[in-house]
């Protein structure tokens, strides 16, 4: 697995054309903003999360958020106040699921 390879495209796309000539039946999957340009290479858009709530409460993007938030901070939880600024947060981040994970891991050191 390659993770976030926009910084290093040409590179990263070297590599899995080396591994994949040296091991034909491996199987790689990388992160990035951009294709690789790799024969074979598959593309998988993952897209973003709703940030705005439903009727049926908390939109996807704030379910993730309260979610992770609470592993990083156990005493975690969305209420009036705190609600509304995930959000905010949320729709800031456009819904984007490792923004979303990245913001709530530091939301054991830092606040909304």
């Amino acid at each position: 697995m390659l993770d976030n390879c926009e910084h290093v495209v040409d590179a990263a796309a070297d590599l899995v054309t080396t591994l994949l000539q040296a091991g034909p039946d491996l199987r790689v999957l990388a992160t990035s903003r951009q294709p690789l340009g790799v024969p074979g290479e598959q593309i998988m858009a993952v897209p973003s999360l709703r940030a705005d709530a439903t009727d049926d409460g908390p939109a996807e993007a704030v379910q993730l958020l309260a979610e992770r938030a609470r592993l990083a901070d156990p005493t975690f939880a969305l209420d009036e106040r705190t609600a509304p600024l995930a959000t905010h947060l949320c729709a800031a981040l456009d819904g984007i699921p490792l923004a979303i994970e990245l913001a709530a891991g530091q939301l054991g050191a830092l606040s909304l």
